[in-house]
């Protein structure tokens, strides 16, 4: 088996916002991953929003994850502390990944929800009732517009590193199964790990995978299924 080292920035987009006596009112997302490599496969750097691409890295790659950070990127593909990067394509565009590591497969892990705005619980709490009904649609509204400029600047990202020369390829649906099918079972590992901080997170996964197909997701592997 090929060996995969990759390079990771470290992001806690797990914390539970209770915590932190917050009230989540709309998300900050980036589009799906992709994986981009130079001339061959042998290391391969990338970047994290958050913890999926730790467990593609080493459960579907079989990488070894060497943490890291964006700006890093390029000189670490240069001098071969990697040989590819898994990243969104906003962060590979500006900092020029692409010069690097000119191959492109679209993996498309689906969004990534790494950050939102928030309004201290307290003083939402205090709030009358149709100022906390204006806090609610501005959350949705915000979530929509980031959701919309995120695909814009993907589709901008796409178009100027192709202009540029990177060949780009879409991952094949048998090998995007293959590689979820290898994974761990991250929605029972995410359900125990919140468990063991008092928050009821078995109902969220299992609604949370209903909806998806309820408004027309076809999700590769059911996360709820062992719940």
């Amino acid at each position: 088996m090929v060996s995969f080292v990759l390079l990771m920035v470290a992001a806690d987009t797990v914390g539970t916002w209770a915590l932190h006596t917050l009230r989540f009112s709309g998300r900050t997302e980036a589009i799906a991953y992709r994986l981009l490599v130079g001339l061959c496969i042998c290391a391969v750097l990338a970047v994290a929003v958050g913890s999926v691409s730790l467990w593609l890295a080493e459960a579907a790659l079989g990488a070894t994850v060497v943490v890291t950070g964006l700006p890093q990127q390029y000189s670490q593909l240069q001098t071969g502390v990697g040989d590819g990067s898994m990243l969104i394509a906003t962060g590979a565009w500006p900092l020029k990944i692409y010069e690097v590591a000119p191959y492109m497969t679209v993996i498309d892990t689906g969004p990534l929800t790494f950050g939102g705005f928030g309004i201290n619980a307290d003083t939402y709490d205090a709030l009358p009732e149709d100022v906390q009904k204006v806090i609610a649609a501005l959350g949705r509204e915000y979530s929509n517009e980031n959701a919309r400029q995120i695909e814009e600047k993907t589709e901008l990202a796409f178009k100027a590193m192709g202009d540029e020369g990177t060949d780009i390829a879409i991952m094949p649906e048998d090998q995007k199964l293959d590689w979820v099918n290898r994974m761990p079972d991250l929605g029972k590992l995410w359900v125990e790990s919140l468990e063991a901080k008092g928050v009821e997170a078995r109902p969220i996964m299992k609604n949370y995978m209903a909806k998806a197909r309820e408004i027309g997701g076809d999700p590769l592997r059911d996360w709820a299924a062992n719940l």
